[in-house]
């Protein structure tokens, strides 16, 4: 073994030990979980991974110690499945749940924070934007405009449906509307049915505007303006005990070693390249 490859490893374990000497022991009774940047269904994310917040909130269940949690919200949204999946393994604990909404919690962001038995925000929070978009991008006249023909071999009629090379077909935008109003319906009915309001007032307000934290307040999307110091005295009256907080980690020690490393950068090339060109028309919140 070279004295290169020695000091590689070196380095790699005390990297390694340094991560896990950071990361927060599991000592108190309320859990701390923040949700943000973009919503993301992959463990690679540098947004949330609904996959790493779900392994986090299932194993709360386990834990008898565990008797509250604050989810500190500060996203915009992002993927649909993402904030279904968070939103679901939230409902799940039967434990005492409290959001705070920092900067934003919109969309996808909202759709968590909804979940909770308590939603708070600041003054200046954005709060809101019930939605869903699915966009693609078209470069056809581009292609003609230099002479390219594409050409694509399919098994069905709509397999090329939101393909950047083509016009998109007046049946195909149906198709996609309807994809996007079945999302939009099951967004409005998980938060009408979250903050106990009728579906028609959640539909009322859900045509993607955002409201400041004293709007949202006032039109029964939030509870209560305030700071995570708010969250605890709800959660203090609401368990009658001492809150003692502890932080969730926001990654595995496996995920910050190979964020950290050459794989990050190939992924973010790699991600880059086949989300444009390979998830056209998926459904964001």
């Amino acid at each position: 073994m070279s004295k290169y490859t020695k000091a590689a490893g070196i380095i790699i374990l005390l990297y390694v030990i340094a991560l896990l000497a950071a990361a927060p022991l599991p000592q108190g009774n309320v859990a701390v979980l923040h949700i943000d940047g973009v919503l993301d269904t992959s463990r690679h994310t540098d947004g949330t991974s609904s996959a790493r917040v779900v392994d986090q909130l299932d194993a709360l269940s386990g834990n008898p110690a565990i008797r509250g949690l604050i989810i500190e919200v500060d996203s915009p949204g992002g993927s649909g499945v993402a904030a279904w999946e968070i939103a679901q393994a939230v409902k799940r604990l039967n434990i005492t749940r409290v959001a705070v909404i920092r900067g934003v919690g919109a969309s996808g962001g909202y759709w968590v924070a909804s979940a909770t038995d308590h939603v708070i925000a600041s003054p200046f929070s954005i709060v809101g934007s019930i939605g869903v978009t699915s966009s693609y991008l078209e470069i056809s006249q581009l292609l003609q405009h230099y002479g390219i023909t594409y050409n694509e071999i399919t098994s069905g009629t709509y397999k090329d449906m939101g393909s950047p090379f083509k016009q998109l077909a007046p049946d195909e935008e149906v198709l996609l509307r309807q994809a996007v109003q079945q999302a939009q319906q099951s967004f409005v009915a998980a938060v009408a049915q979250n903050r106990h309001m009728t579906e028609s007032t959640v539909e009322s307000l859900a045509d993607g505007r955002i409201f400041l934290g004293d709007e949202a307040l006032s039109l029964g999307l939030i509870d209560e303006i305030g700071t995570q110091t708010d969250a605890v005295a709800y959660l203090e009256s609401q368990l009658n005990s001492t809150v003692i907080t502890y932080e969730l980690p926001t990654d595995t020690w496996y995920e910050l070693l190979s964020q950290g490393m050459a794989t990050r950068l190939g992924k973010g090339i790699g991600q880059g390249f086949a989300t444009g060109l390979l998830a056209q028309a998926s459904i964001k919140t």
